[in-house]
């Protein structure tokens, strides 16, 4: 994503993260900011996952709770040159952490899992070889913590791009007050009036755990002819959800909101004179969000439904589709590795590459392998067997561009990946 505009004044800190000076904000003040981005189509596919986090400040604890020993662990993933992914957790508390449980996701397996004590001030890694899929790192928080019970941290395409969609399966926020994260796919064609509810869950079942609270999303545009002066959003909540729980968040436009004692929520855009789409389209969207948590306890198998209508003036309203979450245990698919394995390191030289270049793996296994080389898009342009620990990449007849490779056993595993540069 690539910031390009907003109305408020901002500091560009670099490495794509900016700083928004709000100002005094009294207690039970709201402020919205409202930014651009761009998506660059030449870089990223359909299917991916683009996200923005925000962290607001101050943060820090007025009252200490009991029960907690004042330990706290953050998750951070990053890519190595499209060769490793690693994942660090930083214990910034001053005092040792008990044995947490920690698992590392692949698209929808457990890949290995395991428990740590983290020391004060100490900062364990975990590193994969890259393989351009989706990887998640989750572990539980110290006990106690006054906000969250888990932490987690991801990533998608690093060594290039697999699989698309699975950000959204899994929790984002990690539960604590002052940060945010929001996670949307890139899509094509969508229908522009619709509701998202996250996580989305996992699997075509959608499942999700007992008690998890459900972010729901919900989407509008006027594509009549004349501008909407006023928009309605009647939401009736499922039974299995409690209304008491629900927190409204951002919106597009300023609105109110009521919930009577049916259980429904309805959000009126009053006066917002929302231009339809052929005379102003990138003006004509609107949205907003809530947060509400389930009924406790519920049993696996149940199924949460939810839709909405939108009302564009006094026209007949416009159903959304209808979102789905089913209550589940212990549901990822485990596939156990070997934290410890050590990992392939690949080494390209020269890159860039103008006609041919050296490819050496250290630490590589004996064994047959295959070398997959693919484009930004996935597509396999070259594939041969790989003897021993290097390899001559000739170019030949391909393109200018970024390429991703794949060094694959012969169970179809990632055993090193990386990325190349044709000049």
């Amino acid at each position: 994503l690539l910031f390009t505009d907003t109305t408020l004044n901002y500091e560009a800190l670099g490495n794509n993260t900016f700083r928004f000076q709000l100002g005094a904000m009294p207690q039970g003040y709201c402020q919205n900011l409202m930014f651009r981005v761009y998506v660059d189509c030449d870089s990223t596919v359909l299917g991916q996952t683009a996200c923005i986090s925000a962290h607001v400040y101050p943060d820090s604890l007025c009252i200490e709770p009991p029960g907690w020993s004042g330990a706290e662990i953050q998750v951070s993933a990053r890519c190595e040159q499209d060769t490793a992914l690693h994942f660090d957790v930083t214990n910034t508390g001053p005092v040792p952490t008990q044995g947490l449980h920690y698992f590392v996701i692949e698209d929808d397996v457990v890949l290995m899992e395991d428990n740590e004590i983290y020391q004060p001030g100490q900062t364990r890694s975990f590193s994969l070889p890259a393989n351009g899929h989706f990887r998640r790192f989750e572990s539980e928080q110290e006990p106690g913590h006054p906000f969250s019970m888990q932490v987690a941290a991801w990533t998608e395409g690093c060594g290039g791009f697999q699989n698309g969609g699975f950000p959204n399966w899994y929790f984002l926020n990690n539960g604590i007050p002052s940060q945010d994260v929001f996670c949307g796919e890139l899509v094509g064609a969508f229908d522009p009036n619709d509701k998202q509810g996250f996580p989305v869950g996992y699997s075509s079942d959608r499942l999700v755990s007992p008690n998890t609270d459900i972010e729901y999303l919900v989407r509008f545009q006027n594509t009549g002819t004349a501008p909407a002066h006023r928009v309605v959003v009647r939401d009736t909540l499922s039974k299995l959800l409690d209304p008491a729980t629900l927190r409204m968040g951002p919106t597009s436009h300023p609105a109110t909101w009521t919930l009577d004692g049916q259980g429904v929520l309805i959000v009126t855009f009053a006066d917002i004179n929302l231009p339809d789409s052929t005379a102003n389209e990138a003006a004509s969207h609107g949205f907003f969000s809530f947060t509400i948590a389930q009924k406790p306890d519920l049993p696996d198998g149940t199924v949460i439904h939810n839709t909405a209508s939108i009302y564009f003036d006094f026209n007949s309203p416009i159903h959304t589709n209808k979102t789905r979450h089913q209550i589940g245990r212990n549901f990822i698919t485990v596939a156990i590795s070997d934290p410890k394995a050590p990992l392939t390191n690949v080494r390209v030289f020269p890159n860039p590459v103008t006609e041919t270049a050296l490819l050496t793996f250290e630490g590589l296994p004996e064994g047959t392998y295959r070398f997959v080389l693919t484009d930004v898009s996935g597509k396999i342009v070259r594939e041969e067997l790989l003897k021993g620990n290097a390899l001559t990449l000739h170019r030949e007849r391909l393109a200018s561009g970024v390429y991703f490779f794949q060094i694959l056993d012969d169970n179809g595993r990632n055993a090193g990946a990386g990325k190349v540069l044709l000049r």
